[in-house]
């Protein structure tokens, strides 16, 4: 069996959607020219500031389609793996194409082609915003 399957993907597809809907939102690039024109190679996108939830999950889900090329149909969101320890919550990054952010899954995403987006830093720095 593979996980998530259609009707994972199906159900991620309806959250991202809804999310943008609701919470409107909006990515905004500062050089969309220059992520058109990466044409061969991912691109890594490390962004600023974060959050508990994280809100790149959103801005990089390849069913917006909010970035140029190939980058905005091949992309995903790496997150801290703690968050693929709680039951529910693993199941909906995973719908959303989120994956963990280790170095196997970054340097294999960088060797399939894929694009992503993480946040350095991430969970040990907001827990010290506190």
């Amino acid at each position: 069996r593979g996980f998530p399957g259609k009707l994972g993907f199906k159900a991620g597809n309806w959250f991202m959607f809804q999310s943008a809907k609701y919470f409107g939102l909006k990515t905004v690039l500062e050089d969309e020219n220059a992520i058109g024109e990466i044409k061969d190679k991912a691109a890594i996108f490390a962004c600023e500031p974060h959050d508990i939830i994280p809100y790149y999950a959103f801005a990089f889900n390849p069913i917006l389609k909010r970035l140029p090329g190939h980058h905005g149909e091949r992309n995903s969101v790496l997150v801290t793996s703690a968050l693929f320890m709680l039951p529910f919550i693993r199941h909906v990054y995973t719908w959303v194409r989120a994956n963990r952010v280790d170095k196997t899954t970054f340097l294999g995403n960088l060797k399939k082609g894929e694009s992503f987006c993480f946040v350095p830093g991430g969970v040990q720095e907001v827990m010290f915003m506190v």
